[in-house]
């Protein structure tokens, strides 16, 4: 009797949504507040990374073959999807995540979003630089300009003073 692997793509795809959520959940902790504000900047942070915690697990959860499944949801089109879109995704966080205390808010999203956007489909160099630029100048502006969230300055290199 051959032992079947008990999760398909989907289910691999689902832990590793839900680990990426409660990495997360942890590393929003380091977010300080601003006096006694009752929501603070780590809300969103926390709220999000518990949405990835509750959704991946069901989706690893409803994908968990029942007994006599054939061993073909084990390689389904989901686990290739994995590898193609998830597995980037997570490693481009990663990298954007240890670039924003060195190089502040800018320079990492300018880099990282033409990956991303790569990878959920974009393929012209122009639109990708075109639509890393504005939606880097889109978030600057809703979250530095009109709610006035501190931009930290970045530990290698610090342009935060250039767009005051």
């Amino acid at each position: 009797m051959r032992h079947q692997f008990p999760l398909s793509g989907d289910g691999v795809a689902g832990f590793c949504v839900a680990v990426i959520g409660a990495i997360l959940i942890v590393t929003a902790q380091d977010i300080r507040g601003f006096g006694d504000d009752p929501v603070g900047p780590k809300f969103l942070p926390v709220a999000g990374g518990a949405l990835l915690v509750l959704f991946g697990l069901w989706l690893a959860a409803i994908s968990w073959p029942a007994r006599g499944t054939d061993a073909d949801r084990i390689v389904s089109p989901a686990f290739r999807g994995f590898r193609r879109a998830v597995l980037p995704l997570g490693l481009l966080g990663i990298l954007y995540a240890l670039a924003l205390p060195r190089l502040g808010y800018i320079i990492p999203t300018l880099l990282v979003l033409p990956g991303v956007l790569y990878i959920f489909g974009t393929r012209s160099p122009l639109v990708l630089v075109r639509d890393a630029l504005a939606t880097t100048t889109a978030f600057y502006l809703f979250f530095f300009v009109l709610f006035g969230v501190y931009d930290p300055p970045g530990e290698w290199l610090d342009i935060s003073g250039i767009f005051r």
